[in-house]
Order: C-alpha cells, then structure tokens, then sequence
C-alpha cells in the first residue's frame, strides 16, 4: 500500500505545471509544492525530528500548511494542529497532553506566546 505521499509525488511528478493549491489568491504547481515539502521534510530531520514524533502547529489555511501536512505524512510523523489564538496555559496542556516534542511557528508569535509560557 502506498503512503500518501508517495501518491501525492506521483502525481507532481505526471502533472508538474498544473496548478496544486490556490489560497488566498496565491496559487502553486504540483512541482513548486513538491519541492516545497522536499526541503519541508529535510529541514525537519535536520532539526532532530524522528518517525512518529509530534509536532505542533499553530494551523491556518495556507499553502505553507499543506506542504507541511505532506512533509508529516512523508517522515511519519503526527502535526498536532493548535488554535494560536488559544491562552497559553491551555496550549502548554495541549501540548503536554499530546506529547508534542517540536513546534513550529513564526517567530513572531512564538516570542509573544514564549513570554507568557515561561
């Protein structure tokens, strides 16, 4: 049985020109997207993260956010999606709850709520 990664390069690889994603008025290839979760992937083993790791995201519709649900499925591992908007308490128990080990956030936003978590 295939991953759906697998199935998700395969068809990049038959369609590289057609559009893959239109959000917010951007749009981007199957071939711009599969290089996207290519270095997706590679940035996260480079940054320590192993087969069923859980990571946790702040989660909005984007581009970005596709990419990185593709880059999951291609190293095995689980996103675990957060409401950004949520108070800090509540996203440090999530986290603990769900046994995240790896977050990624713009920085922006992880220095605001990083203040209120420490």
């Amino acid at each position: 049985m295939s991953k759906i990664c697998d199935l998700f390069f395969d068809v990049a690889s038959e369609y590289p020109q057609k559009t893959a994603i239109w959000c917010d008025n951007k749009t981007i290839t199957y071939e711009e997207l599969a290089a996207l979760v290519s270095r997706y992937s590679n940035f996260l083993i480079e940054a320590g993260v192993i087969y069923n790791d859980h990571i946790g995201i702040p989660m909005n519709n984007s581009i970005e956010s596709a990419a990185l649900i593709l880059a999951a499925a291609n190293l095995g591992v689980a996103l675990v999606p957060i409401n950004p908007t949520l108070p800090p308490e509540a996203i440090k128990s999530l986290f603990a709850a769900a046994e995240v080990r790896h977050l990624i956030a713009r920085k922006i936003s992880w220095n605001k709520k990083k203040r209120k978590l420490t």
